[in-house]
């Protein structure tokens, strides 16, 4: 059974993203009940993964004779993928000296939970269900591991949370609006103003915080062209020159930037992201609507090398285009999956060209910082 993960990855589809990291998971149950009085059951736990509504095994532990707080030595090695939901089931089987397969076992319940869940925890218990989904008395505790071998490993943390081993991400969400309006009390036009309209301390609460923000800002300014980014992206670029100089430029910028119409500052937007490509700092374009975003490919510079109108190539790939009307009968998920699909690397690709190395939890204080609009 030790090879049954291997075997599940084609029907799981596990091989069509690309993985994040590996992850160590150890199975641990107590106050199992007594359903033969004469003996102790002898449990076996068995992990499934969903996949398009279906379970399927992936592996299962050993069998621990006469048990009813058993802790396994299997351990179940899994890939972890940032922009999946990787949903799980773990369940509990009691299986008799004379049978080592599960269709005369008895069944004693069932845990499910997502891979996210117990990365996040590190040590998840719940109690476990039954048929019917009633509570037994019986628990299960999963603890995990990230392997330490990958030390390309980043994790996204869009609350900005500072997490052991990884690097602080700084999200900054840009709409329509805080780079192409005219602003009160004058109303003159801006194309870098803070939606909240509190230019010294422009962050938010969380995206909640963002979408709030953005209801409050809407009616009190007039939408106004035209579709100008390079100001914010220099905006952005300003702090994360500040954080570069520290020498450990421990925070990461991502500006998500949402547009319904094409840029029409090309040539300054390519100047700005040049200079961007020095920094720690990733750029995503979401095209809303249906106007001719070509343009944006070409800042992607999937299809080749972006350059200023100087000449002068980035550093590195720094941006992401992704066309909503590509996604309008897709999971909210697949659109996930789109938009932060090169930021990993990207944020790789840095670190490693500065010597950087993440620092350990020791180093951290348990802080957030919010978003900035």
């Amino acid at each position: 059974m030790s090879n049954i993960y291997e075997s599940a990855e084609a029907t799981l589809g596990l091989c069509n993203s690309s993985c994040l990291t590996k992850v160590e998971l150890r199975v641990a149950c107590r106050g199992i009940s007594d359903r033969d009085a004469l003996s102790k059951p002898d449990p076996c736990v068995v992990l499934k993964m969903q996949s398009h509504g279906q379970w399927f095994e992936v592996d299962r532990t050993e069998v621990i004779r006469s048990s009813i707080n058993p802790v396994f030595s299997k351990v179940f090695l899994v890939d972890f993928y940032f922009e999946e939901v990787q949903r799980l089931r773990y369940e509990l089987h009691d299986i008799s000296s004379a049978h080592n397969g599960l269709r005369d076992t008895d069944f004693l319940g069932a845990m499910e939970c997502t891979l996210g869940q117990i990365v996040s925890q590190r040590k998840l218990s719940k109690a476990l269900l039954k048929q019917g989904n009633t509570t037994s008395k019986s628990s299960i505790t999963v603890t995990s591991e990230e392997l330490s071998g990958n030390d390309d490993y980043v994790e996204l943390s869009f609350s900005a949370r500072k997490l052991d081993d990884k690097v602080t991400m700084c999200l900054c969400v840009c709409v329509c609006v805080c780079f192409g309006a005219q602003i009160p009390p004058d109303f003159k036009v801006s194309h870098d103003f803070a939606v909240n309209f509190d230019e010294d301390n422009p962050e938010c609460p969380g995206i909640q915080g963002v979408v709030e923000a953005y209801q409050g800002c809407l009616p009190k300014i007039q939408l106004y062209g035209p579709t100008n980014i390079a100001p914010i992206i220099q905006k952005v670029a300003s702090s994360a020159s500040e954080e570069m100089h520290t020498m450990e430029a421990m925070e990461y910028f991502i500006l998500l930037i949402l547009t319904d119409g094409v840029i029409t500052d090309m040539a300054d937007t390519r100047e700005a992201i040049v200079h961007a490509s020095h920094l720690p700092m990733s750029v995503i374009i979401v095209g809303v609507g249906n106007a001719d975003f070509s343009d944006m490919q070409m800042l992607d510079g999937d299809d080749g090398i972006l350059r200023s109108p100087k000449g002068e190539p980035v550093l590195r790939d720094i941006v992401q285009f992704v066309p909503f009307k590509d996604f309008k009968h897709a999971s909210p998920a697949a659109l996930a999956k789109s938009v932060l699909a090169e930021v990993p690397n990207q944020v790789v690709d840095y670190y490693n060209a500065k010597g950087i190395h993440p620092k350990c939890l020791s180093d951290y204080d348990e802080s957030t910082r919010p978003f900035s609009p």
